[in-house]
């Protein structure tokens, strides 16, 4: 359970370093197993050597760009083992998040503290590149997408669909065939966020047999970039596939694709 107290953190800096640097402001709230003096003192140091290697300065004062961070720890039984999460949230002006779970075992050189320590200074590395890559060029979020963390790819993927970036179609194709899950998921989004008709016949190649959810995604993305192509399909579901559900969601992607044709007709 996570105390009510949030502690600031602090670090001071002179005014002409803070000038040419980002601001940004922290708060961390710890829970209960983790509240003391030594493990704020511990954990405002790491923060702040990730920031300062990354242009940016802590000050005393609230900023624009300000990083909530949550960290919970807990011994597991009579085993050694101890566990920390530890969530960042940056709040304004780019939104982002960054999770991360350490798992250790306590001996006398470590201890939950010091798990904690490490957990936060991958949870705030991981944050610190997602603020950079919201503000990155389009070649830079499209060589993102070949990180191996996914988390790192849904981010790029993320920034990219808000920008409906056409230069990402193909790069954004290729992970439709990620074995993980949630690239490919949130790959079909982007593409239908784009709406490029490229994109049509990769989507429907990519239908795996049997995975309705899968489908029904791909049958939402193909409805919302529209074109013969996707008309073809969806019209192929709606009078044949064997389950009603697909046949249903077909047919009602493909009146909605009718409703958008024709006020674009009109003019």
């Amino acid at each position: 359970m996570m105390i009510a107290a949030i502690i600031p953190v602090s670090c001071s800096k002179k005014e002409k370093t803070e000038q040419n640097k980002n601001l940004v402001s922290l708060e961390i709230r710890l829970s209960v197993e983790l509240s003391s003096q030594k493990v704020k003192q511990m954990l405002e140091q790491a923060s702040a050597r990730i920031l300062e290697k990354n242009n940016f300065v802590v000050s005393e004062k609230r900023q624009p760009l300000h990083i909530l961070i949550r960290i919970s720890g807990r011994k597991n039984g009579s085993d050694g083992t101890c566990l920390v999460d530890a969530s960042l949230d940056a709040l304004e002006p780019v939104p982002g998040r960054a999770s991360v779970a350490g798992t250790g075992t306590l001996s006398n050189e470590r201890d939950l503290p010091e798990l904690a320590r490490e957990t936060v200074t991958e949870a705030m590395q991981m944050l610190v590149f997602q603020y950079r890559l919201s503000t990155a060029g389009a070649d830079e979020l499209i060589r993102a997408l070949g990180h191996p963390e996914a988390d790192v790819q849904i981010f790029a993927l993320r920034v990219l669909s808000e920008r409906r970036e056409k230069s990402a179609v193909d790069a954004v194709i290729g992970l439709l065939s990620d074995p993980r899950k949630e690239v490919a998921d949130s790959a079909v989004g982007v593409l239908a966020q784009i709406g490029d008709q490229r994109a049509v016949e990769p989507l429907i190649q990519s239908v795996v047999p049997h995975e309705t959810d899968s489908l029904l995604r791909i049958i939402d993305a193909l409805a919302r970039i529209g074109g013969p192509g996707a008309r073809s399909y969806l019209e192929m579901l709606a009078g044949g596939h064997e389950l009603r559900q697909i046949r249903m969601a077909a047919a009602r992607a493909r009146a909605a694709m009718d409703s958008q044709e024709r006020p674009e007709q009109a003019h």
